[in-house]
């Protein structure tokens, strides 16, 4: 009996995580983006990867281009599926790990909120972005490399949470294995000695054994890599991690017209005579073949690097492309063909909207994260392990763009991505807290006879309170709600009926997690399950009056499908409010008479 009682305990806690909702819902938009897009996208990379890669770790030979995890992934996905179906079967195991990467993501964003409701959203966010989604039909090392990245945010953030010796060891094991996947991220490597040397300088008296443990593995790390780059030197003639970094160079100083500062003159010359008359990106990559078919790599190396001087131009050219963002460096999206179907889709617009949208939070959270860290500094002596570690991964991000000659800037800058929307989620819940941490005494602050207090943040029962911030929510939601409909009828292309659905059903737990949060937060509690199923109803009763609102007005008075939307949005709203209201009414009254 009791066990049967332990495995119904275990179902209905099951159900009441959020990540079970947000997978299904994830892979439910995710499978309508796949729709669009072709099965698999192959670029000039992926070559190097799946077919040229020489190198074999067993017998100590290394490829000079690539570094052997994501081969060696491939290798292993051959050798179960076989050669017929290889980019097929990448895929399948890339769209697989981008769910498991979901999981982690959310138990990491979990664990720095504390908050069900914040790391649900985020988690949403995370899980249906196209700029995001796209990697996953990559013959790439994208995907891979994000997987590894919240793995990595997961375990300094448990570690930070709770010291231990095997999540000292792992991370410096982990950070090897990105540098091997990625060698973009070799800037993880000083970041952790650094982040070791400074918790010795702070924290040595409650975690000793653990420092020293990370900063060893973090030391054996660098060993190795030291070794990796002499054997590429006795092989290849670099002492490098790969020989790619002269090629990115070499077409960095091309686009950039800084090559007309070499002194091989017959060099600058090809690259004239090849360019002439046409626009950066592909021209520059012809250059860089002509050049390779003529000259060694030390002198395409020489060329490069006389052009590339670290001076004001330098600095000025990477600066303004890190800030300008145009569709030249939305690069890899290029090679995604939509398929005729859903020709109305133009997602390299898309990426050209998201990415500089992307680079202003990373703006905007580096100096929130420093001005935060200063103060807490400052007033409490304490340094905040958490921001300081958000805020040092997302500037070293940063700072490889401006000096380190990106071709694709939004290869190099998706890992970023993962730290701003933890940095985002962590802001929100120091926000959404009403107490301050000084040591291990609490301070809360005065605000209880303010009326923006009263008005916005303290929790009550107030009708007209509750109205008032039920504008706020439902205008947030209804932004969620139009949005989305907009988005899967233009974008995905799904009848406006069968999105407006969707949509109705994403701004419905919008709805309902930030009136929660925000609105009813003093009202009479209730069983979750029963709660939201009650609330559900009312949101089917809704979402009936939507549809028959925005058909009227679409079919009958022939009016735009949009301004047939946000009008049906608003005559709902009324019904949506007031229905919430009442079900605590009525569960106040049932609970006063038991």
């Amino acid at each position: 009996m009791s066990e049967s009682l332990n495995k119904k305990e275990y179902i209905l806690n099951l159900l009441k995580e959020p990540i079970l909702y947000i997978i299904i819902f994830c892979i439910f938009i995710q499978v309508q983006i796949y729709n669009t897009i072709p099965e698999y996208v192959i670029t000039n990379d992926t070559s190097t990867y799946v077919q040229d890669f020489q190198g074999s770790i067993r017998s100590g030979k290394l490829d000079s281009r690539r570094t052997p995890v994501y081969p060696y992934i491939v290798k292993i996905i051959k050798k179960i599926g076989g050669d017929e179906n290889l980019y097929k079967n990448i895929v399948i195991f890339q769209k697989i790990l981008f769910i498991i990467t979901l999981i982690l993501f959310y138990f990491t964003i979990k664990l720095v909120t504390k908050n069900k409701i914040i790391s649900t959203i985020i988690s949403i966010i995370f899980g249906i972005c196209p700029y995001i989604i796209f990697w996953n039909i990559m013959i790439l090392t994208e995907a891979v490399s994000l997987f590894e990245i919240v793995l990595l945010s997961f375990l300094t953030i448990k570690y930070l949470k709770k010291p231990n010796n095997v999540i000292a060891g792992c991370i410096g094991i982990l950070i090897l294995a990105m540098i091997m996947t990625r060698p973009q991220y070799i800037y993880l490597l000083p970041i952790y000695i650094l982040f070791w040397i400074l918790k010795f300088a702070f924290d040595r008296k409650d975690e000793k054994k653990q420092i020293i443990i990370g900063i060893i593995s973090c030391l054996i790390c660098g060993i190795i890599l030291l070794i990796y780059c002499s054997i590429m030197k006795y092989q290849h003639g670099e002492f490098s991690i790969t020989a790619v970094s002269y090629i990115n160079n070499t077409v960095t100083a091309i686009d950039s017209d800084l090559y007309k500062r070499a002194e091989n003159k017959e060099m600058v010359k090809i690259v004239d005579e090849t360019i002439s008359g046409k626009s950066r990106g592909s021209a520059s990559w012809e250059a860089l073949n002509i050049l390779t078919g003529k000259y060694s790599v030390n002198e395409i190396k020489q060329f490069a690097n006389q052009s590339l001087k670290k001076d004001s131009k330098y600095f000025e050219y990477m600066f303004n492309k890190t800030l300008n963002l145009e569709e030249s460096s939305i690069g890899t999206v290029g090679y995604v063909n939509v398929k005729e179907q859903f020709s109305k889709i133009n997602y390299n617009n898309l990426a050209c909207l998201l990415l500089p949208i992307n680079f202003a939070f990373v703006y905007i959270m580096v100096i929130v994260g420093i001005a935060y860290l200063l103060w807490k500094l400052i007033k409490f002596k304490k340094i905040d392990w958490i921001v300081a570690f958000f805020t040092l991964l997302i500037f070293a991000n940063l700072f490889t763009l401006i000096v380190g000659a990106p071709y694709e800037s939004q290869r190099l800058f998706l890992p970023s991505i993962v730290s701003v929307l933890l940095m985002l989620g962590l802001i929100i819940s120091k926000i959404k807290t009403t107490e301050i941490a000084e040591g291990e005494k609490k301070v809360k602050t005065n605000k209880d006879n303010t009326w923006l207090y009263k008005l916005f943040i303290e929790k009550t029962n107030d009708t007209k309170i509750q109205f008032f911030r039920y504008l706020f929510v439902g205008g947030f939601a209804a932004i969620v709600n139009i949005g989305s409909l907009y988005v899967f009828k233009e974008f995905l292309n799904i009848y406006y009926l069968v999105a407006n659905v969707l949509g109705f059903v994403l701004g419905l737990i919008t709805n309902y997690l930030l009136s929660k949060l925000l609105v009813f937060a003093k009202e009479k509690k209730m069983n979750g399950i029963i709660e939201f199923t009650t609330y559900a109803i009312i949101g089917v009763v809704g979402l009936g009056l939507d549809t028959f609102f925005i058909w009227i007005f679409t079919e009958k008075f022939k009016l735009y499908y949009m301004i047939s939307k946000i009008i049906s949005t608003a005559l709902v709203f009324i019904w949506n409010f007031f229905g919430r209201k009442a079900l605590y009414i009525i569960a106040d009254k049932i609970i006063k008479d038991k």
